[in-house]
């Protein structure tokens, strides 16, 4: 197996702290690097969230405190939990994709909702 790829260190500044991986895999055969990156920067983050909705006094609903998850599925759980467990109006559990390098969020996927929730997550 470690014939099939010649494994060579990258230069000084592949070792940036924005980079993925120092270490550069090259194909048998391959002389240049000429199609390869020097420096692979990451794309993107997904994050994973469960947000418990509650009843405000004139009797809408508004939303609580958002609270991060590791996974889709533990989000899930969680926003499961708020709802069923902890006796919130409602809750969801969506992701959203985001870029920290030019501070870009996307827009929401819905993963599961709960009960009662605003509008906007239906």
């Amino acid at each position: 197996m470690r014939d099939r790829f010649r494994i060579r260190r990258s230069s000084a500044k592949d070792k940036e702290p924005w980079c993925f991986s120092p270490i550069k895999a090259m194909p048998p055969g391959v002389r240049s690097r000429e199609n390869y990156k020097k420096c692979e920067r990451m794309a993107e983050i997904t994050l994973f969230v469960a947000l418990p909705f509650d009843f405000d006094d004139g009797g809408g609903i508004a939303a609580g405190e958002p609270i991060d998850c590791p996974s889709p599925a533990a989000a899930i759980q969680r926003a499961q939990g708020l709802w069923k467990v902890f006796g919130h109006a409602g809750s969801v559990a969506f992701s959203r994709t985001t870029d920290f390098e030019i501070g870009k969020f996307n827009d929401k996927h819905v993963l599961r909702r709960f009960g009662q929730v605003t509008y906007e997550y239906r």
